[in-house]
């Protein structure tokens, strides 16, 4: 994975620095980690490099060394920078920036290239995403309802519903999910009281109501059901997103 366009580094001490940005379709979980940097530079003591990972953290490769020698030219790794061990068995896809500051006057620099070099266990989870965006109705047990549909048979190992509903107050509301079979479990009832929105992820660690479902087909129809069960307050049922593995 290599990534890079030339950059100019300015010569008057800017903290901020310029950013260049590599984005990871591939998902999978980090085993081991490589960064390897190519920065034309009079004067390497002047630099600060970090990289910052697809969740925000920020991981500095170098920090102001090499006093007057010319050009950063190296590849990071986990045993040379054990800040990076701290990514691994984390997700890898997603939006990787390296970060490049100059902090002293007058030597001035290029960000030639980098890349991120990545051993990884590959994702065997399946994703299903819906948008629905559907008004919730006010004091109607009926609710609203959003259908995704599983093609390929899988046994349930591991489920995982992420919920984006916005709502003046969560403890209005039920939350219930119906599986293939027709069976329905309750993910979410009347908590939270006058608390705004609901943005969560619903695991069997976390909400045992789902531990049922492991060990069973996935294929078919999932249905999550959004209800609001007392007056005033209005919301809508944005968007949710249900994971097997």
């Amino acid at each position: 994975m290599l990534h890079g366009v030339p950059i100019y580094l300015s010569p008057i001490a800017i903290p901020q620095g310029v950013n260049d940005r590599l984005v990871i379709s591939e998902r999978g979980t980090i085993q081991d980690l490589k960064v390897t940097v190519d920065i034309m530079h009079t004067w390497i003591g002047d630099l600060v490099v970090r990289l910052v990972s697809p969740d925000g953290v920020r991981v500095t490769l170098h920090e102001r060394t090499g006093s007057n020698n010319s050009n950063l030219v190296r590849t990071y790794d986990v045993n040379s920078t054990s800040q990076l061990y701290g990514l691994l068995g984390t997700e890898v896809s997603g939006r990787w920036t390296l970060e490049v500051a100059d902090l002293a006057n007058a030597d001035v620099g290029t960000l030639n290239r980098w890349s991120i070099g990545a051993t990884i266990l590959k994702d065997s989870s399946v994703r299903l995403e819906s948008t629905p965006s559907l008004l919730i109705p006010d004091n109607d047990p009926e609710g609203v309802t959003d259908v995704v549909t599983m093609s390929n048979s899988l046994i349930i190992s591991d489920i995982a519903v992420e919920v984006d509903i916005t709502h003046t107050w969560s403890g209005d509301l039920l939350l219930q999910l119906t599986g293939p079979d027709g069976s329905t479990v309750k993910l979410q009832e009347r908590v939270g009281r006058d608390k705004d929105n609901i943005q969560t992820v619903f695991t069997p660690g976390t909400t045992t109501e789902l531990r049922p479902f492991l060990g069973t087909d996935a294929r078919g129809d999932w249905t999550l059901t959004v209800a609001d069960l007392a007056n005033r307050d209005i919301g809508k049922f944005n968007t949710w997103t249900l994971t097997f593995r």
